[in-house]
């Protein structure tokens, strides 16, 4: 099971991420110039999404480039490297609000025409409640979000084309000031230097804590009658309504992975396998209940679970709460009742132990997990450290959560 929760694979995640960014140098400005020259390999695609926000259309159109080398820019310096670029892009509403278009890492080729791109992708979008402040944002990531009555967008169908070289050096002059170009979205976040400087303004400065978004949520599977069954057998005896089993991979889960190989686990007759499980979904767009939503649907043909957002204790700005620095936990906040609903995940900054995060909370290593749906602490049968919370809970013997996330904006 893949989840993107412990600290140590959200370093393994950005660690990664820069890999397969490479930017070398970036201009403050973002301002680009001439292109010299490309790799060999590079390739170009557009990005077209619809949107409505309110009575208000928003139009993306993006050129993105793979594999590319820039050797010339405003500023004289000696170019960068990157697997993709740009990496999103934002756009502003016409009442301050702000959007970040994901663009998924889709080099191979995929279109809408020739199909590998299908006809209802989802790529996926960031809200921000206020242009250009970016330390939380809303992300949808499923159907239900565009069709609840609490989001401020509407989507309206994606498409993929491929692109041109001249197509993506206009994009690059058109757009040159968008906030996607920016250095600070291109280097990894808040420094050790920086620590004590950002505990002491409280988090004001909050460009120089991080510049990484961490799009974070749990994943919901309505159990079957057979699976019901068996995770009874794990229920605690005081009959918790939200609880987890013993073991680092949960006893019951892994009781219902053995039911699985005779029949489904979940009531929609899907598999666990079958369904939106944490694979690399944050390139290839979001899975829909047609099983499309993402590139590559001819071999990725997913069943998307309900989503609900998470909050954690260790992101910006909650970090610097004086309920937190109080604590004895280390909490991980679930809003399913409670928050925006179905289909959303939140995205903030975490302060990883590298960057800071013991001198913020020095007794942080003494500190357990605690997970909270809607405020109810989930029950669990042994205290588990700071950084590893159940992957698994129940409620009651209905449903089965799994923490996840969605990986680093950039």
């Amino acid at each position: 099971m893949n989840v993107s929760f412990p600290i140590r694979q959200f370093l393994r995640r950005l660690i990664m991420f820069s890999l397969l960014t490479a930017v070398l140098a970036l201009p403050a400005c973002g301002g680009l110039g001439l292109t010299k020259s490309v790799n060999d390999s590079a390739y170009f695609y557009r990005l077209t999404a619809r949107y409505t926000h309110g009575e208000e259309p928003i139009d993306v159109d993006v050129v993105v480039g793979c594999s590319v080398r820039v050797t010339e820019y405003r500023g004289g310096d000696s170019g960068f490297l990157a697997a993709i670029y740009p990496r999103f892009y934002v756009q502003r509403t016409r009442d301050g609000h702000e959007i970040m278009q994901n663009l998924p890492l889709i080099c191979r080729g995929e279109t809408t025409e020739n199909g590998l791109i299908p006809a209802d992708f989802l790529p996926g979008v960031i809200w921000f409640e206020k242009a250009s402040d970016r330390r939380f944002g809303i992300a949808y990531v499923s159907e239900d979000a565009f069709e609840s009555p609490n989001g401020k967008l509407k989507f309206h169908g994606a498409s993929v084309r491929k692109a041109t070289l001249a197509e993506w050096e206009a994009f690059l002059k058109r757009a040159a000031g968008n906030e996607g170009f920016r250095e600070r979205y291109y280097t990894p976040g808040l420094r050790a230097g920086d620590a004590a400087r950002v505990r002491a303004s409280r988090g004001a400065d909050i460009e120089a804590a991080s510049s990484i978004l961490d799009c974070r949520g749990v994943r919901r599977y309505e159990l079957s009658e057979a699976a019901r069954a068996e995770v009874r057998r794990y229920w605690p005896a005081d009959r918790p309504r939200y609880w987890a089993s013993k073991g680092g991979k949960s006893e019951a889960f892994q009781a219902l992975m053995r039911l699985e190989r005779a029949t489904p686990t979940f009531a929609n007759g899907f598999r666990y396998q079958q369904h939106f499980t944490g694979a690399a979904y944050d390139y290839a767009g979001f899975p829909t209940r047609t099983r499309g939503g993402m590139a590559y649907s001819k071999s990725f043909k997913l069943v998307p679970p309900e989503l609900f957002p998470m909050r954690w204790d260790l992101g910006i700005p909650w970090i610097f709460n004086d309920r937190v620095a109080a604590s004895s936990y280390v909490g991980v906040d679930v809003d399913v009742a409670t928050g925006p609903g179905k289909g959303f995940f939140y995205c903030y900054k975490p302060v990883s132990p590298s960057a800071g995060l013991y001198e913020i909370l020095p007794d942080i290593r003494s500190r357990t997990a605690q997970i909270r749906v809607d405020g109810q602490v989930v029950s669990a049968p042994e205290p588990k450290r700071w950084n590893e919370p159940p992957r698994t809970f129940f409620e009651n013997d209905r449903y089965m959560y799994e923490l996840g996330g969605w990986g680093a904006w950039p």
